[in-house]
């Protein structure tokens, strides 16, 4: 029988480099059979404007716990994700969903004040909210300057699915309110995301 080598090497293309050309060439020294697999993974630039569903349905609400429809610097919002999961999989639950929620540079998020829609404890999954919607009990999260992460390893079945938090308006002015993302971490395809919008924050009123 003929002798078979065997090697494993895997290159990163450039991205930019690739477009102006789009042609991949494989070149040998080597008589042997070569097998190969092309891989081309680009992010989606417009599911991040628009929004996108692919297994997730995501909504965010900024809203000002006065009850006042505009936010001042000074006040405090809370901030709400609600996520449901496609019904084209109902059969089968989600597990280890991670949701990244970017924050707009005026607002900053409350580390003592981050906790679910209701004082429940993390293995009361069944609690629910006044409006009926089920309370995303979170297995950990992580508060960073410039976002939330919440992560959920145990299943989530159909239904609405919804988390909160609160964030203090620090600075005066109209910022971009990237996407938020609700994905699976070991099937990223299945995810959703917002679309990309505007928060305004005005000056304070009090002197």
């Amino acid at each position: 029988p003929g002798v078979t080598h065997t090697s494993h090497k895997k290159i990163q293309l450039k991205r930019e480099e690739y477009f102006k050309e789009s042609c991949l060439e494989l070149i040998s020294s080597s008589n042997l059979p070569i097998y190969y697999k092309e891989v081309l993974q680009f992010s989606r630039v417009d599911y991040a404007e628009s929004g996108n569903a692919n297994g997730f349905h995501v909504n965010k609400s900024i809203i000002n716990i006065d009850g006042s429809q505009d936010i001042r610097v000074g006040d405090l919002v809370k901030v709400t994700i609600d996520i449901e999961k496609d019904t084209i999989n109902h059969d089968k639950p989600y597990q280890y969903i991670v949701i990244d929620d970017p924050l707009p540079a005026g607002l900053v998020a409350i580390n003592s004040s981050i906790k679910t829609e209701e004082d429940i404890s993390e293995n009361d999954e069944d609690a629910y909210t006044e409006d009926g919607t089920r309370v995303l009990v979170p297995s950990f999260q992580e508060i960073r300057d410039d976002r939330v992460l919440i992560f959920r390893d145990s299943d989530i079945w159909d239904g609405k699915y919804q988390y909160s938090y609160y964030a203090r308006a620090t600075t005066e002015g109209q910022f971009v309110l990237r996407s938020t993302k609700a994905q699976l971490m070991y099937s990223p395809q299945v995810m959703g995301l917002t679309p990309k919008s505007i928060v305004n924050i005005k000056a304070s009123q009090k002197q």
